[in-house]
């Protein structure tokens, strides 16, 4: 089941550490580049967001999020249309409520840097009801009983603002 890995225990847990790892080094411009450079990375980062664990579907949210800063991963995600669908189905089910606030934080701040390459976020606004999970998640908040990170806040008003 989706939660059956919460708190990392299960299934993915290996890959989902291995990509909170990675997620880490992307915090270099350096890293940013040379990582989202690579299909194949962005490829096995996509497998974890379809893994519905929700531990290393979090990680991968996250990893994705830092990496989709650099322009080059975008172009890469832009132009790889079976890649490019699979995140953008998958990113959006990841801010609906069966995923934990964390989980829906991440995929927040994947969902905007995603949204500040054009073509990407034109993508984003074809994703059935991603911008009304977003405005709930805007007046309601994230799920869980936690108040949001300011970062989070932020990514929600990006996200939004394209």
């Amino acid at each position: 089941s989706l939660d059956s890995v919460h708190g990392g225990s299960g299934e993915f847990t290996i890959e989902g550490n291995i990509c909170a790892a990675i997620g880490n080094c992307a915090w270099n411009d350096l890293a940013i580049e040379r990582l989202a450079s690579t299909p194949e990375l962005l490829c096995a980062v996509t497998f974890l967001l379809e893994s519905n664990s929700d531990w290393a579907a979090g990680h991968a949210a996250r990893t994705l999020g830092n990496l989709a800063f650099s322009v080059e991963c975008t172009k890469i995600i832009s132009n790889m249309t079976s890649l490019r669908s699979t995140i953008l189905q998958v990113i959006g089910d990841l801010i609906t409520p069966l995923y934990t606030q964390r989980t829906q934080e991440r995929a927040v701040h994947a969902i905007a840097n995603l949204s500040g390459e054009d073509s990407m976020c034109l993508s984003l606004h074809h994703v059935p009801d991603l911008y009304t999970c977003l405005n709930e998640i805007r007046v309601m908040g994230f799920a869980g009983d936690g108040k949001a990170s300011d970062e989070s806040e932020e990514s929600l008003r990006r996200a939004l603002a394209r």
